[in-house]
């Protein structure tokens, strides 16, 4: 009876000590991963309160300002694509369109688990689709094109995208072209009418 006692509660020699460390190390790393989840926990409210300043910034219209606002929240809890959904939105605005590419990368990898048809990758996917139109880039606004589920904004898009092909086609240097509409336009001599007042006292 004393020997399945000792083995079901070791109190003494070899046994003991390693029940004790095996104790120790349990409580170690318990509230190791406390301290840890308490400190993601701050690092998600203090991303979450500079992305809500950011959000101030950009609704006033201030997008540069609003920029290294979404950038801190996104380094502060990088697990969440939101922050980089607002910087992406900013980067837009502000004409940026390479860098609104990139961010749009990041944020679209951190949601990859979930459904392709949500608003916010829509979202994401529409803006892409404009932003590769804006810099000409004619294959990957098509990819991004293909990805939305709104068919009356897919059927714009694809609209403005043939605009655009067709608006390049015999234009092989935009610059030659440029040079050549400036030189072949008339000249007209600027007529300025000087009127004389006389004034009698």
């Amino acid at each position: 009876m004393s020997r399945k006692v000792l083995r079901a509660f070791p109190s003494h020699g070899a046994s003991a000590s390693e029940f004790r460390r095996s104790c120790t190390l349990n409580v170690a790393e318990k509230l190791n991963n406390l301290k840890m989840s308490f400190l993601q926990f701050a690092l998600a409210k203090t991303s979450g309160s500079t992305r809500l300043q950011g959000n101030e910034q950009y609704k006033a219209g201030n997008f540069a300002a609003a920029v290294p606002l979404y950038q801190t929240a996104a380094e502060l809890d990088p697990k969440q694509a939101a922050p980089l959904f607002n910087l992406s939105t900013a980067l837009f605005e502000l004409g940026d369109y390479n860098g609104y590419d990139e961010v749009c990368a990041s944020a679209l990898a951190l949601l990859q688990g979930e459904p392709q048809e949500t608003a916010a990758k829509h979202k994401i996917h529409a803006r892409q689709a404009r932003a590769r139109l804006a810099t000409r880039r004619t294959e990957k606004t098509k990819a991004a094109v293909n990805l939305l589920f709104d068919r009356a904004e897919k059927m714009s898009l694809l609209h403005c995208l043939k605009n655009c092909h067709s608006s390049q086609v015999g234009v092989k240097d935009a610059k030659e072209s440029h040079t050549k509409l400036f030189l072949e336009l008339p000249r007209y001599e600027p007529m300025i009418c000087v009127h004389r007042f006389v004034i009698d006292i």
